[in-house]
């Protein structure tokens, strides 16, 4: 068993659940380079009639259909899963090009496929303060860790790649593998039965409320590193440790 000190609170932990865009990484960099390649792949494969209508749902900001400047917080390309992305392309594609239903749902899973093939990683991933660093820390303290996510198990690994030793992850957690995403509790839920832990001395570190709210309604531990003032204020109503960085956790 581990102390983690944080926020002037210290826990007892056995094992660490980390969130991964926006607290491992920075979000906005991400978003935007992911957002353009897919803009590339709905010109091409869907038409120039249905890159705006996207970029428009999605809360992406392009003033050209090419370029994306910015990428909304709340939108849905920033906080749904890729397969709730996929669903709602396909239902877009529906209403802008009269496809049929099997028609855009395939003409969706190409568009993502081969934006997912022709993302530069290196470009788009930019670590965040601490990162990782944190990963090093808790290698030498024997804690368990890895990493619940919206995104995809091959891209986490991918991701980490490029930074750290994926293979030294303890677990990879996305929607797939449960019946409810975050906020719900199932993921931690998992996690926790997959190692023998308690649900008590499991710390969940995340960048939005989700990731807080759902450590409170597993009854795990939630340290948050939020970006905004108003996500500092939504992670508190669910009883967040708060702080700047990663740097600012402490594991004895």
């Amino acid at each position: 068993m581990t102390r983690v000190h944080a926020g002037g609170r210290t826990f007892a932990i056995e094992a660490v659940v980390f969130d991964k865009d926006g607290l491992l990484f920075k979000s906005k960099a991400f978003w935007i380079a992911l957002a353009e390649e897919r803009l590339k792949q709905i010109r091409y494969i869907a038409g120039a009639r249905a890159v705006q209508s996207w970029a428009d749902c999605f809360g992406v900001k392009t003033e050209d259909g090419i370029s994306v400047s910015d990428v909304d917080a709340t939108g849905i390309m920033a906080v749904a899963s890729p397969a709730e992305e996929m669903t709602a392309t396909a239902a877009l594609l529906v209403q802008t090009l009269g496809l049929s239903w099997t028609q855009a749902r395939e003409q969706a899973f190409a568009i993502f496929q081969k934006a997912d093939e022709q993302l530069d990683l290196r470009r788009a991933l930019q670590p965040q303060k601490g990162f990782p660093q944190i990963m090093e820390r808790l290698r030498e303290k024997g804690i368990p860790y890895g990493v619940a996510t919206s995104d995809t198990t091959e891209r986490v690994i991918q991701s980490f790649r490029l930074f750290d030793d994926p293979d030294a992850l303890a677990f990879i957690i996305s929607p797939r593998e449960v019946s409810r995403g975050k906020p719900y509790p199932d993921m931690l839920e998992r996690i926790a039965s997959q190692l023998q832990v308690p649900l008590g001395r499991l710390l969940m570190v995340g960048d939005s409320y989700v990731d807080v709210q759902m450590a409170h309604s597993a009854g795990a531990i939630g340290i948050g590193i939020p970006e905004t003032e108003e996500m500092r204020r939504q992670m508190l109503d669910w009883d967040a440790v708060i702080v700047d960085s990663l740097e600012q956790i402490f594991f004895e």
